[in-house]
């Protein structure tokens, strides 16, 4: 039975790696169903989603539970639609919940980003291939996305409704917001779009009318994850599908905001907001010198935020000298960061946007070099612009892969 527990992990601790790892692991076990995966909430979300799990794959591959990880990927195909469609939510616990909503009993009528191209290649780099109905369902679920589910006149893939981005309520979807963005008016929005969906015979979705926006961030993620698993399928069809849509989203690039846009109505408008998941296609562009770019917007973005709220920290930390819950604070979120530039290393290594080497020492590399830019001597300085670019400078040198 599962045990829902306080997910926080113990602050402390995550100075101990050992100790972070048996942490992580308790939490996967503890929430761990006998249907064949890692449900998020044992009372508000038992079922399970397609993107979590693909997560989940890597995490359990990463602790050497590599049977788990195979039984979480597989599981997540059982809802898989004959055209491939993968949908986002298998409600194999909890059949006919939310019935009403999608008009079926096992799943959803929407998907997610799909990351099983990337779990999947994942499992074969590490020694542990899935069985060949799996890759064959990856395959099709990909495959679904790249030749079923309509195009935008910019060749970017649609999406049937937000949700499928896996950025719910993203800034980049306000122009479709009646009225402007409001959480409740946004939230009926949502449950609306899910009935103007329009499906094919086998009830897989492939157009909206109501919401015909290609994102920029899920275009990057379906070509990433279809590169990811042509590469170790061997499947010439999905690599070349996959250059063909890089080649879409590299025409979506706005040089005067340094993102991609999105297509669709909200091109002008809110799809072309700077957020996170607009900076996706860094992980499959081919124009090294607009990742750069990026690179050194996000430094600058940086020395910003130090400016004007690190310096407090530093003043509290002059003037406590003895205190261990600021000091746990900073080395806690230190840690937290270091964890996440250590696996952004390892995917932009896997994708070939990134030099070899240690990840771990890179890492390490790159969070120092971020914590350089709290130094004093450049808080102020008139020489800022200067120095910021090259920063930059090195730290695109450090992670291009022909260096």
């Amino acid at each position: 039975m599962m045990e829902q527990r306080d997910m926080a992990l113990p602050g402390p601790a995550l100075e101990d790696v050992g100790a972070l790892r048996d942490a992580v692991e308790r939490v996967l076990d503890d929430h761990w169903v006998p249907e064949g995966y890692a449900a998020p909430h044992a009372g508000t979300y038992p079922w399970q989603w397609l993107w979590d799990s693909c997560f989940h794959v890597l995490v359990w591959q990463a602790l050497g539970r590599t049977n788990r990880a195979q039984v979480e990927l597989a599981s997540l195909f059982g809802p898989q639609a004959p055209s491939g469609f993968v949908p986002h939510m298998n409600y194999v616990r909890r059949p006919g919940l939310h019935a009403d909503l999608w008009g079926r009993d096992d799943a959803s009528a929407v998907t997610q980003p799909p990351m099983y191209g990337h779990a999947v290649a994942e499992l074969v780099r590490a020694g542990a291939p899935p069985p060949d109905e799996v890759v064959e369902a990856a395959v099709a679920g990909l495959g679904f996305l790249l030749e079923q589910r309509e195009r935008d006149d910019s060749g970017l893939v649609l999406l049937c409704h937000p949700w499928e981005s896996g950025a719910d309520d993203s800034p980049r979807w306000d122009d479709r917001c009646p009225g402007g963005f409001d959480v409740e008016r946004w939230r009926a929005e949502k449950n609306r779009l899910v009935t103007t969906i329009e499906f094919a015979d086998d009830g897989s979705p492939v157009r909206n009318p109501a919401f015909p926006v290609a994102s920029a961030g899920f275009n990057a993620l379906v070509a990433f994850n279809a590169r990811e698993l042509a590469s170790v399928a061997g499947n010439d069809g999905l690599a070349v599908a996959a250059d063909e849509l890089v080649a879409a989203l590299d025409a979506r690039w706005d040089d005067d905001l340094g993102t991609w846009a999105d297509a669709g109505p909200t091109a002008g408008g809110s799809g072309r907001c700077r957020t996170a998941d607009g900076l996706l296609p860094l992980l499959v562009t081919e124009e090294s010198a607009r990742a750069a770019r990026v690179v050194a917007d996000l430094v600058e973005g940086l020395v910003v935020v130090f400016e004007e709220e690190t310096l407090v920290m530093r003043a509290a930390l002059a003037r406590l000298p003895e205190s261990q819950s600021l000091r746990h604070a900073y080395r806690d979120h230190e840690a937290q960061a270091l964890v996440s530039i250590t696996r952004f290393i390892r995917l932009g290594q896997a994708a070939g946007r990134i030099a070899g080497g240690d990840p771990d020492e890179m890492a390490v590399a790159v969070l120092v070099l971020g914590q350089g830019l709290n130094n004093p001597t450049l808080l102020g300085s008139s020489r800022r612009p200067q120095v910021v670019a090259q920063l930059s400078d090195l730290l695109t040198s450090m992670l291009s892969p022909g260096r």
